[in-house]
């Protein structure tokens, strides 16, 4: 059943209606990590393309492959909470979103893999999905495209969730990773906009640091205009990468 469907019987008698999820449930998010040559920082990074709350909000990007250090542009939408939870107990009904679902694994190297994450009513649960693009799966067997099939309709549902006005999308929080330097470019750095990298750097370069509040939503505006990540503090240059996770 499509979304648009559910829309349709969302209009019933209100005892047709459906109970709400908790507000701040993040009921859907799909994400991809980066490819397997990437540095282990940056494989960490899996900002969602699109996150579904218990609300309504439909956290999205438009950007689907991180090819570039800069955090995407996000746009929120406000949909209706009864479609988010008819939604919800249609993709819970699929039993689809499983770690143990066959989803199969194409015989190519150096791929993302797709994670996708979901809670309803039950326990939160999780599939990852590797090189989910139709064309590294045509020698998977029936029941993995079957699955693959199933979850893009999925995706696509959720989408459509997301129709509607949408506004720019200011995160509360922004993780940090830092990655080795390197080469500076040729031109200017810019100035590191947010708090000192000494409280919030971590000594493991799989584990981010954290901002929060107005200080997240300067670093997040600053970082969409540096595709490079490349800062100048103080006196040093420091690759400071921008991860908003809605």
């Amino acid at each position: 059943m499509s979304v648009a469907a559910l829309v349709l019987v969302s209009c019933g008698t209100p005892s047709e209606r459906t109970d709400h999820l908790p507000a701040d449930q993040l009921v859907l998010s799909v994400g991809s990590s980066g490819h397997g040559w990437s540095p282990f920082a940056v494989q960490a990074i899996h900002s969602p393309v699109i996150s579904v709350y218990g609300d309504g909000r439909v956290v999205f990007t438009e950007r689907t492959e991180r090819d570039t250090m800069a955090p995407p542009e996000y746009l929120v939408v406000q949909a209706d909470p009864d479609d988010v939870a008819r939604f919800a107990d249609e993709v819970e009904q699929r039993h689809l979103i499983d770690l143990g679902t066959d989803v199969g694994s194409p015989g190519v190297t150096d791929q993302a893999t797709t994670t996708v994450t979901f809670h309803g009513r039950g326990d939160a649960s999780e599939l990852r999905v590797y090189a989910f693009g139709t064309r590294f799966e045509q020698d998977l067997p029936t029941i993995a495209l079957e699955n693959r099939e199933a979850l893009r309709e999925v995706i696509s549902d959720a989408r459509e969730l997301a129709e509607g006005d949408a506004e720019p999308f200011v995160p509360d929080a922004v993780h940090i990773y830092e990655l080795t330097a390197g080469t500076a470019p040729d031109d200017d750095v810019p100035l590191w906009p947010g708090p000192d990298p000494a409280t919030f750097t971590t000594d493991d370069p799989g584990l981010p640091g954290v901002i929060t509040g107005d200080a997240a939503a300067l670093v997040y505006t600053a970082a969409r205009e540096n595709p490079d990540a490349r800062w100048l503090v103080d006196d040093d240059v420091m690759r400071l990468v921008v991860d908003p996770v809605p």
